[in-house]
């Protein structure tokens, strides 16, 4: 027999236990998306329905009560039992799960100035794609892109905004332009993070309709996306907090200051007892990004809606 999907599992106990979804993608820094992703994957793998549809909510059945009753005493002691075996590691060595765009651009240039501190903070550092299901229980840090206000377990301090705007190389705008209005960008080849959902949401704000299907590739990681934007290849949606060095060094120009996502943040999350370990590298990451360039802030207000 196929042994459970673990990850679905946590999340059915997550969302029984908070009762909100929106509760549970907090608590394990996802989005809605991807809590729906596992309980649907955890109703196939099962071959019964866990929650029924009522107005605009999920309300959990009768099996996922009692699934979820056994789950919560068993996550919290694999929980006590990770601490456990963490605490027995090197006090200096901190464990750190970062979304990729983050870690590629700033965490991992940093890193040499972590080490050198007195005493040196050692890291382990992993990723934490913004679907994976990993909870600040974890880790020793976390560090995720997140949208609205944080209300899960442990502390959360904003680090960067996470607005994206249109951006491409300047191979690409001599070969595709002139782009002088945002509907240019309906014929231009667009790069899409994930799915084509970004787009779609950046042309509605920017009041251009009936752009229909929008082609071009789709990257799972911001360090593809940017490498083929930069290698001109397309126009793509880039946080422009992290991109700051490529504008200025001329890799990437800036189409327009439409900005979508404009409510979302990179957060650095501890957990509840975090180590003095952590928090030193708290005041070491604030350091960090308070020393980093700023984009500047986009000359009109865009819903995210």
């Amino acid at each position: 027999m196929i042994s459970p999907p673990l990850t679905a599992l946590r999340t059915l106990e997550v969302v029984v236990r908070r009762r909100s979804l929106q509760a549970a993608a907090s608590e394990l820094c996802v989005t809605h998306g991807a809590i729906s992703q596992q309980l649907k994957a955890l109703e196939d793998w099962c071959g019964h329905t866990l929650f029924s549809k009522v107005g605009r909510s999920l309300e959990p059945t009768a099996l996922a009560l009692d699934i979820a009753a056994d789950l919560t005493p068993a996550f919290e002691r694999i929980s006590r039992a990770s601490r456990a075996l963490k605490a027995g590691t090197r006090e200096d060595t901190l464990t750190v799960a970062s979304i990729p765009s983050f870690a590629a651009r700033v965490l991992v240039p940093a890193l040499p100035s972590l080490s050198s501190l007195d005493p040196p903070i050692q890291v382990r550092l992993m990723y934490a794609h913004r679907d994976a299901n990993i909870s600040v229980d974890d880790v020793d840090a976390l560090i995720q892109i997140f949208e609205g206000d944080y209300d899960g377990p442990g502390t959360a301090t904003s680090l960067l905004p996470g607005a994206a705007r249109p951006v491409c190389s300047p191979s690409y705008l001599r070969r595709a332009g002139p782009l002088k209005k945002p509907a240019d960008l309906a014929k231009a080849h667009l790069l899409h993070d994930w799915d084509s959902s970004a787009w779609k949401q950046w042309f509605s704000i920017a009041g251009v309709e009936r752009v229909g299907h929008l082609p071009g590739p789709v990257f799972e990681d911001f360090g593809l996306l940017s490498t083929a934007a930069t290698a001109g290849h397309g126009v793509a949606l880039c946080p422009i907090a992290l991109i700051q060095d490529d504008l200025k060094r001329g890799d990437l120009v800036e189409l327009f200051d439409l900005e979508i996502h404009r409510n979302w943040e990179y957060i650095l999350v501890l957990p509840p007892s975090a180590s003095s370990v952590a928090e030193r590298f708290h005041t070491w990451l604030l350091q960090v990004v308070s020393a980093m360039e700023r984009p500047t802030p986009s000359r009109r207000q865009v819903k995210t809606s």
